[in-house]
């Protein structure tokens, strides 16, 4: 679930308002929905967008609906991996979106992320928007910036380059709730960890005669973004993302609350994604399928968020040199 973070320059596109101040303001006026949200292509009941599907293998045989579950655990020990690895290949090939569970980021670590992420979007507006995007970056608290002609996402975001260290900007790193940079440093610090293990075992399982070769092709550029999205009271009319393939390499992406938004298109279909407690939910992306297209039919998933109620998403997003 990530679009393309390939500079800190958006060219031409301009702001759009605060969503989580929006929605309050609906709440406590009854006013409707802005016309730059809502989606004409969506009728009142469906559970996925409009799209099309020519560039799809409809013809092809039916599958489970569900998301591969890979164990990370069982990967690395030498006694399962063999069973293990089956499934990795089938879930990068045939999906190219998995759910990666004892994946070695603590429990202690996941769940004061999860406590943070939620405190600083409880802090008024003003505290928020201290942390907002200096002119021509990309960095900071806010919404996506947009074309004037494009409809509006039904979300707020936090953007931050977290690794590599040096790369870190701390003018945009909340102070608020205190703990709020030790614990995203942590959290990141542990998810380097496990994308170099996804990225070893990948290159292993799919066969490639020099792995190391392959994983010296990406390097530990790390970006987080922090997804909000705000209660709305006409949720079959909005999307909280548009649409899209991820650019990165790979991304990890942490749900907060056990909300169902997540849908990805896979033969045609839209497939609700439900999130393991805890779990990574890991996307290939665009350019790790670039990377592998001369030898592997690696699959991009095309995805998209409903934003049905209030959650947020931190993900890491793994960018190739």
């Amino acid at each position: 679930m990530a679009e393309a973070v390939r500079g800190e320059n958006w060219g031409r596109s301009l702001p759009s308002e605060n969503v989580q101040a929006l929605a309050q303001e609906m709440s406590d006026t009854c006013m409707e929905i802005p016309q730059r949200y809502i989606r004409p292509e969506l009728d009142v009941g469906v559970t996925a967008p409009i799209c099309d599907d020519d560039d799809d293998d409809d013809d092809e045989g039916g599958s489970d609906d569900k998301v591969p579950i890979i164990d990370m655990n069982r990967l690395l020990d030498p006694n399962f991996s063999l069973e293990e690895s089956a499934k990795l290949h089938s879930a990068c090939m045939d999906w190219g979106f998995f759910q990666l569970v004892n994946h070695g980021v603590s429990d202690e670590v996941i769940e004061k992320i999860k406590v943070d992420l939620e405190e600083f979007y409880k802090l008024p507006l003003k505290e928020k928007e201290v942390f907002a995007p200096l002119p021509g970056s990309l960095q900071g608290y806010g919404h996506k910036l947009v074309r004037n002609e494009e409809k509006l996402e039904w979300q707020d975001r936090m953007f931050l380059i977290t690794q590599p260290l040096h790369a870190r900007n701390f003018t945009f790193w909340p102070t608020s709730p205190p703990t709020f940079r030790s614990t995203l440093d942590k959290y990141s610090t542990e998810l380097k960890s496990v994308s170099r293990c996804l990225f070893e075992a990948i290159a292993k399982n799919l066969g490639l005669l020099n792995p190391e070769v392959f994983c010296g092709v990406l390097k530990d550029d790390q970006r987080m973004r922090m997804t909000y999205y705000p209660p709305c009271p006409k949720a079959n009319q909005v999307l909280g993302f548009n649409p899209h393939s991820d650019a990165s390499g790979l991304t990890l992406l942490l749900q907060v609350r056990d909300v169902q938004g997540l849908q990805i298109k896979r033969k045609g279909k839209w497939l609700p994604v439900q999130p393991l407690e805890n779990a990574l939910v890991v996307n290939i992306g665009d350019a790790l399928e670039v990377n592998l297209i001369s030898t592997l039919d690696l699959k991009a998933v095309y995805g998209f968020v409903f934003a049905k109620r209030a959650f947020s998403h931190p993900h890491a997003l793994y960018e190739p040199l």
